[in-house]
């Protein structure tokens, strides 16, 4: 199964701007953020609990604060592009 990039964007965090690459691994859709100050670069991706409800969570899972706080920055990001 190939890794392939479908989209580059910018989102606001804490007021600075991050880089953030969206790829995909099969159906699996799977963000890179790049921070400006060159804090490690931190991967996040949906996951869903055994009662089908969903999260953002980071890989590994060792920076969930952050999964947490930039994912619905995220999927704001794509409802705002989605209804304009």
């Amino acid at each position: 199964m190939a890794i392939t990039t479908a989209e580059h964007f910018q989102i606001d965090y804490k007021e600075h701007a991050l880089e953030v690459t969206e790829s995909k691994l099969g159906s699996q859709r799977i963000f890179h953020i790049r921070f400006p100050d060159g804090k490690k670069m931190l991967v996040l991706t949906v996951g869903e609990s055994k009662e089908g409800v969903k999260f953002w969570t980071s890989v590994p899972p060792n920076r969930l604060s952050e999964a947490k706080e930039i994912g619905p920055i995220i999927a704001r990001y794509f409802r705002d592009k989605k209804n304009s």
